[in-house]
């Protein structure tokens, strides 16, 4: 699916806050005063979504429907959930880190919690974009994948892109893969 379209956020001298998705028609525009919001905190949002793909080899390679691009500078919160199967259950597990993009980053903290029949054989605490979260095991099943969610904060100081890197925890001829419905997201905070 790719990135979305960003959000234009418009002050006027009046106090109203219009949000516009880029492209949106004129009339297609929800202006905060008049929408009946008030002491809204706004921020601007970035997101992707994977398409589902599937590995056999432990080669960390970025997802291109897991880019971020940064126009903009500054501190942002991170959060991903990522849907993952594995053919045989510890056969090849899974692995990720987010060191691929144009983006200068100064700064990353993330952890990660995991539900759903998954091993994590790392700490669950980063503050490298390049220290990659191994699993040896996630769940067997492409219907019912194991859940891993990822939060934390990243201070880009110049604007480019941020990408997820992932592949499988041990090279398996059994596919791992991340499900459809992937996402990752950054808020300007």
């Amino acid at each position: 699916m790719g990135q979305k379209a960003p959000v234009v956020y418009l002050y006027s001298s009046d106090g109203s806050v219009t949000l516009t998705p880029q492209g949106t028609p004129e009339g297609q525009k929800v202006n905060l005063s008049t929408a009946g919001v008030s002491g809204a905190v706004v921020a601007a949002v970035l997101g992707a979504n994977s398409t589902a793909n599937g590995t056999n080899n432990n080669t960390l390679a970025a997802d291109a429907g897991m880019t971020l691009t940064f126009a903009h500078t500054g501190r942002y919160a991170l959060s991903a959930l990522l849907l993952v199967s594995e053919a045989t259950a510890s056969a090849g597990g899974f692995q990720f880190d987010f060191g691929s993009g144009t983006a200068t980053i100064t700064d990353i903290q993330f952890a990660v919690n995991a539900s759903g029949n998954v091993v994590i054989s790392a700490p669950n605490a980063f503050t490298s974009a390049t220290s990659s979260v191994g699993m040896t095991t996630v769940a067997t099943s492409a219907s019912s994948p194991s859940w891993i969610s990822v939060q934390g904060q990243v201070n880009i100081t110049v604007a480019g892109t941020l990408a997820l890197r992932w592949a499988q925890n041990s090279a398996s001829l059994d596919v791992t893969s991340l499900q459809k419905g992937s996402y990752l997201s950054a808020t300007l905070l």
